[in-house]
């Protein structure tokens, strides 16, 4: 609002102040920064959804800040005393989930980083990217790469592979890499050696794998949350991944027509709590669960082809998953055009006894307009249910 600064007193004089919060702040560039460099105290600082575009002069003279957040701001570039806030922990400057912030040159120098979110490789400079493998300290890493495969920006990407491997071997525990088009990320499958502490991998892209990379492997003992865009998913891939001895969440979006059956089979994903297998566009996939498999999983989410599903009798052992809370059935528009589903006419898909058919509106938008049902399991015993 535009009063948020009306009657917020001057910085001068408030040198014993540890926090600075002005989140949200939309009036702010009618504050007076004058004395914020004589916070000598201050250690977290925050401009987020501010709509700053440029950052006070002050702020590279806040020697004892670990937390700087820029999050939805239009601040792409940091001025380059930053590097001197050597005790700074946190540097947030995502956009929402994208960025367009450059990692500013120097980054090197401050060694007890942790976190660092929001940063565009392609509009920084190599050295700044090349930098980012000695922080030694970093734990969660959330990155923007664009530019769809140009050439002139594949020394961008050798470098970000170079900062990885040298993170893989310290503490790096999340990696988040997102992209608004479909830039191919093709040259993390050469992440080495193995990032044995990495706790969750996460793209967001309309970009897919051709396979699944060959650092994911059981031996990452403690990757718990996988997010992960495959052109295909196969009978391999779901044993391999059914190893990982910690994995939690796994969500796996495919992009290819898939006519052969998948089965998770066998005691794999020990712990798994969540799967979601998403479709992409007219893509399609059938998967079925055999017993022993994925006993802790408490929410599902699949896609139903009923075409496909029509040629199985409908079968998805979902009796085989005693743990079963909520499971939730996609129905791609692609999928909708081979039955009657419009208007007044109706059609009965066989759900499993034990669970109910409500539908509900997608909250996320991860692919076309889609029908969804979710299952939820009830007492009372359902033979079928019916989808207008």
């Amino acid at each position: 609002a535009s009063t948020c600064t009306k009657h917020l007193p001057g910085l001068v004089g408030f040198e014993a102040l540890r926090v600075l919060e002005f989140k949200d702040c939309e009036s702010l560039h009618e504050y007076d920064m004058n004395g914020i460099d004589k916070l000598f105290q201050l250690k977290y600082l925050s401009f987020r959804g501010t709509k700053l575009s440029k950052l006070p002069r002050g702020v590279v003279r806040l020697y004892g800040l670990e937390t700087f957040d820029l999050r939805n701001t239009y601040i792409e570039e940091l001025p380059t005393g930053i590097n001197q806030l050597v005790k700074l922990q946190h540097l947030l400057t995502a956009y929402f989930s994208s960025g367009n912030t450059k990692i500013p040159d120097g980054i090197g120098n401050l060694r007890n980083l942790q976190v660092i979110s929001g940063f565009n490789i392609t509009n920084s400079s190599l050295c700044a990217v090349g930098e980012l493998g000695n922080l030694t300290s970093l734990k969660d890493l959330h990155l923007q790469l664009e530019g769809r495969g140009c050439q002139e920006y594949k020394r961008h990407e050798e470098m970000l592979l170079s900062s990885l491997c040298k993170l893989g071997i310290c503490k790096l525990q999340s990696f988040w890499i997102f992209s608004p088009d479909s830039t191919p990320i093709e040259f993390l499958d050469s992440w080495s050696p193995l990032p044995y502490n990495l706790q969750m991998f996460r793209m967001t892209t309309s970009y897919f794998l051709p396979k699944r990379p060959k650092w994911i492997v059981p031996a990452l003992s403690s990757l718990a949350y996988l997010n992960i865009n495959l052109i295909k998913a196969t009978q391999g891939d779901l044993r391999v991944l059914g190893e990982l001895p910690a994995l939690l969440y796994l969500n796996i979006t495919f992009s290819t027509v898939q006519k052969e059956r998948l089965s998770v089979q066998g005691v794999v994903f020990p712990c798994l709590k969540e799967f979601d297998l998403i479709s992409y566009s007219a893509s399609a996939v059938y998967l079925t669960f055999e017993e022993g498999a994925m006993p802790k999983l408490k929410k599902l989410e699949l896609p139903l082809f009923v075409s496909v599903a029509e040629a199985h009798g409908f079968y998805l052992g979902l009796g085989h998953l005693p743990c079963l809370r909520d499971a939730q059935e996609d129905l791609p528009k692609a999928g909708l055009l081979q039955v009657p589903l419009y208007g007044r006419r109706q059609i009965a898909i066989p759900i499993i006894p034990g669970y109910l058919s409500t539908t509900e509106r997608r909250k996320d938008i991860i692919t076309p307009t889609m029908r969804r049902t979710t299952l939820t399991r009830k007492r009372a015993s359902c033979q079928g249910t019916v989808i207008s």
